[in-house]
């Protein structure tokens, strides 16, 4: 009886551990296979994310890094930045899309002029802060005032995406 015991749990202790080794051989491929990585969405004028904003739950954070170097990625331009990430072995391409969403930041100021003088809209413009270009405008047509009367005009900045600043000024 006890050799029967013994050869059975001999057999029995090979068995757990083939079943083991098995299951982590196939847990392995499970996790290799899952995405590590995904796109990530940033302001127009930010820092280039760290990794771990580009991560899933799959990946360990020590295990990745940046193929693409970080210094290469204009953080000034809006659209798609394709980046190359590595997390141990497996290396993956994502998007890091940079996106102009905030109007700009303008100080307005009114403006004192003569009759004959020449008025540009930026001439109610103290300072424009954007990461684009932008254009200023009136919002329709302007119409000096005639004599020591005032007036009032909307004075528009936009920047290349579409967002918009704009203001009621004294002329």
């Amino acid at each position: 009886m006890n050799e029967l015991l013994r050869s059975t749990g001999g057999k029995i202790a090979v068995f757990t551990i083939l079943i083991l080794l098995c299951g982590g051989i196939i847990f392995a491929f499970w996790y290799s296979s899952q995405a590590k990585f995904h796109d990530v969405t940033v302001e127009l004028g930010t820092a280039i994310p760290d990794i771990e904003a580009f991560l899933t739950d799959y990946a360990v954070v020590s295990w990745s890094e940046f193929v693409t170097p970080v210094d290469s990625i204009d953080m000034q331009k809006t659209g798609e930045q394709p980046i190359v990430l590595k997390h141990g072995l497996q290396k993956e391409t994502v998007a890091l899309h940079i996106v102009d969403t905030t109007a700009p930041k303008v100080v307005f100021h009114d403006v004192i002029t003569h009759i004959d003088d020449e008025v540009s809209p930026n001439s109610f413009i103290s300072s424009i802060e954007d990461f684009s270009e932008t254009t200023v405008s009136f919002k329709s047509q302007l119409h000096k005032p005639d004599g020591f009367t005032e007036d009032t005009v909307t004075v528009v900045v936009e920047d290349a995406s579409g967002n918009v600043s704009q203001d009621v000024c004294n002329i």
